[in-house]
């Protein structure tokens, strides 16, 4: 079962022959809660050209933005992610993005898909929590968001159900996984 209780959700780590592996990171963002005391910052989705600018976990100011387990697994897949080692990218897992959408006068509740793809930055910043009027260090993450690229291709949550599965190796997984992905695993 994976779930949105937060903006940054990590799907439960297996052990995987070949090492272990996150099967995704779901991310979420409420673009109706921007300005806001407990959302002073502004996510930025352009999933039309394949670029999202995301805020980390982190709120308070005598904690390394280090630690939250949002911003970790999110720096831990930055690393695979940007690694020239195969066997590293073949562990890295997608991110996918959604983004809380309001439906009529229903502004909770309601998330539209945005795509998937991979941390492609991660830069420590400084934000400002006007509600209790402090400075408070986190990461802002760069995701590049990659094409569904053959003729009728749809996003498969069979792909992400394959790498839940602790008996497929990376590789067997890597069947299910959408063109541009194996394409990206493989370094092209």
């Amino acid at each position: 079962l994976s779930l949105l209780e937060s903006g940054i959700n990590p799907i439960q780590r297996i052990s995987a022959p070949g090492g272990q592996r996150c099967p995704a990171i779901l991310i979420s963002s409420s673009p109706h809660k921007i300005g806001s005391p407990e959302t002073p910052w502004q996510d930025y989705f352009d999933p039309d050209n394949g670029h999202v600018h995301y805020f980390g976990d982190n709120k308070e100011p005598s904690v390394d933005p280090t630690n939250p387990n949002g911003n970790k697994v999110l720096l831990e897949q930055f690393s695979l992610q940007s690694s020239p080692v195969l066997a590293e990218r073949k562990l890295a897992c997608p991110i996918i993005v959604f983004q809380r959408v309001r439906v009529g006068s229903r502004a909770k509740g309601n998330v539209q898909f945005q795509g998937f793809g991979i941390v492609t930055q991660a830069r420590r910043v400084t934000q400002y929590d006007r509600k209790n009027n402090r400075p408070f260090s986190n990461y802002a993450f760069d995701f590049t968001l990659f094409s569904l690229t053959a003729e009728n291709e749809e996003f498969s949550w069979d792909w992400i159900t394959k790498r839940r599965d602790a008996a497929l190796t990376s590789d067997e997984t890597l069947k299910f996984a959408p063109q541009s992905w194996r394409k990206w695993v493989k370094g092209g």
